[in-house]
């Protein structure tokens, strides 16, 4: 297992990425897709320098063409909305973590020079504390971490 530490959070997907604008050529209209944000390039930029600078022995145990268990725990200053029950409608702060990871996977794949297709496993976990975001990766030809094989076949029954 290897672990990687990252100041801060990533940009939600909505910051990350921009609908770029449909080209109109007389009556048809041509979708053009999205693209990475200036907060998603910037973000990008400084994740994957980050990682590779200050993690590269970590790196160079990253396979290519094995499947991959990838732990993610982010971070926020505050899950809860202050005042709830009386003058707050919910418990929790609107965090979506899911809206966070895309990102995050291109980053990581990027810094290990893999593929994210190989992610059989991604799982987040939202904790409160100063923003941060910590990345467990496991090589799953090898170890298979703790729990996961009884999670699966719990979530899934007998393969």
């Amino acid at each position: 297992m290897i672990r990687i530490d990252l100041v801060g959070l990533p940009p939600s997907s909505n910051n990350a990425y921009v609908e770029l604008p449909p080209i109109v050529r007389g009556k048809k209209v041509i979708p053009r897709g999205r693209r990475l944000s200036a907060e998603g390039e910037k973000y990008k930029r400084e994740t994957i320098t980050h990682i590779v600078r200050n993690y590269p022995n970590e790196l160079s145990q990253v396979k290519p063409d094995v499947g991959l268990f990838l732990y993610v725990r982010f971070f926020f200053e505050a899950l809860y909305n202050k005042g709830w029950p009386k003058t707050a409608e919910t418990r929790y702060k609107r965090i979506d973590v899911t809206n966070r990871v895309k990102l995050l996977e291109d980053c990581v794949k990027d810094a290990c020079g893999i593929d994210d297709s190989q992610n059989e496993f991604v799982l987040l976990e939202k904790r409160q504390g100063p923003d941060a975001t910590v990345v467990f990766i496991w090589n799953l030809d090898k170890e298979v971490p703790p729990g996961l094989d009884e999670l699966s076949r719990l979530l899934l029954g007998p393969l």
